[in-house]
C-alpha cells in the first residue's frame, strides 16, 4: 500500500513539472517574466494594401531576435498586430532605441529605429520607408472598479474603448507614390439606445492619434441572467459635425459600426482602409485588451 501511494505522489509531482514546463511556452509564445525597465508592444502593420499573401510579413525581428515568423507564432497580416491569438499578450524588449525588421519570405522590407518607453504601447508600420507611430496603450485599463465609476446607472456598467485613427484618405500610386493619411480629424461616437442619444467616445484624433481609453455603458437586459453585453452601434463624425463617408461597393455611405461589447473589457478600435476606395476599404479592427 505504501508503495502504491508513493507512486501516486511520483505522478503528481512529475505531472505538475511537465504542466509547469509546457505553460513556459503558450500557443507558440514563450512567456516571461518582465522587467520593469522593459517596453511591452503589440506591433501592429496598417500599410493601405489588400490582405492578401503576397502582402503578408512573414518574419518580425527586434533587435535582431525572431520574434514572430512564419514557422512559428504566424504571420503579420495587413490591418492586423502581433502577438495575436488571445488576448493582452505582448511582446517584451529592452527599453530604449529599438531596431524593427520585417521580412517577405527571405526579404528585407522595413529597417527602422523606434525609441520605446517602459511599459505598454502600440507601434504602428503605416509605410515602409518612415519609422513607425508608437501610441500609448492606456494600461491600467481601469483605475477604479468600473461599478464604482457609474453610481446609479442601476443595471448599466462599462466597457472602455480606445479609438485609433489609422484610415488613409487616397492610395491611387501606392506604393509607387506614398498613401495619403485622412487629412482632418474624426470622432467616435455611440448610441445610447435607452437614452436616445449619441455620445462622444473622447475628443477628435487624427492620423495616428487614439483617444485613450474612455468609458462606454453597456447595458445588460433587466432580469436575465447573463454574464452582461450589448449590441452597441458606433459612428465617426468629421470635423464639421457630418456622418463621415467612405466609399461602399454602391458607392459613398455614411459609416456606422455595430459591435457586442461585454461588461468589464477594454478594446481598442482601429479603423484603416482607404476611406475613398476599396482596395482596401475603410473597415474597423477590433483588438480586445482585457
Amino acid at each position: 500500500m505504501k508503495k502504491f501511494r508513493f507512486s501516486i505522489l511520483a505522478l503528481a509531482a512529475l505531472l505538475m513539472l511537465v504542466a509547469c514546463k509546457k505553460h513556459d511556452q503558450f500557443s507558440g509564445y514563450p512567456m516571461h517574466e518582465v522587467p520593469d525597465d522593459w517596453a511591452e508592444i503589440q506591433l501592429h502593420y496598417f500599410e493601405p494594401v489588400n490582405n492578401i499573401a503576397a502582402n503578408y510579413i512573414d518574419s518580425v525581428f527586434l533587435n535582431n531576435q525572431l520574434y514572430s515568423s512564419s514557422r512559428g507564432n504566424g504571420v503579420l497580416t495587413p490591418m492586423n498586430g502581433v502577438p495575436g491569438y488571445g488576448v493582452g499578450r505582448f511582446f517584451g524588449v529592452q527599453s530604449g532605441s529599438v531596431n524593427i525588421k520585417l521580412y517577405r519570405k527571405d526579404e528585407l522590407i522595413y529597417d527602422k529605429n523606434v525609441n520605446l518607453a517602459p511599459g505598454k504601447q502600440d507601434v504602428w508600420v503605416y509605410r515602409l520607408d518612415v519609422e513607425p507611430i508608437v501610441t500609448d496603450n492606456g494600461y491600467p485599463y481601469w483605475s477604479k472598479t468600473p461599478p464604482a465609476t457609474s453610481a446609479g446607472w442601476g443595471s448599466d456598467s462599462v466597457a472602455n474603448v480606445m479609438f485609433v485613427n489609422m484610415l488613409f484618405e487616397d492610395n491611387t500610386d501606392h506604393p509607387t507614390v506614398p498613401a495619403t493619411p485622412y487629412p482632418g480629424k474624426l470622432k467616435l461616437q455611440y448610441q445610447d439606445k435607452k437614452l436616445d442619444q449619441w455620445v462622444d467616445v473622447g475628443d477628435y484624433v487624427g492620423f495616428g492619434e487614439t483617444t485613450g481609453r474612455c468609458e462606454v455603458r453597456v447595458r445588460k437586459q433587466d432580469g436575465v441572467i447573463t454574464a452582461g453585453s450589448e449590441t452597441i452601434t458606433f459612428r465617426l463624425l468629421t470635423e464639421s459635425g457630418d456622418i463621415m463617408q467612405y466609399m461602399a461597393a454602391s458607392g459613398y455611405m455614411n459609416w456606422q459600426y455595430t459591435r457586442d461589447l461585454a461588461l468589464g473589457r477594454a478594446y481598442e478600435y482601429i479603423i484603416g482602409g482607404v476611406r475613398t476606395g476599396r482596395s482596401p476599404s475603410t473597415s474597423v479592427v477590433t483588438w480586445t485588451s482585457l
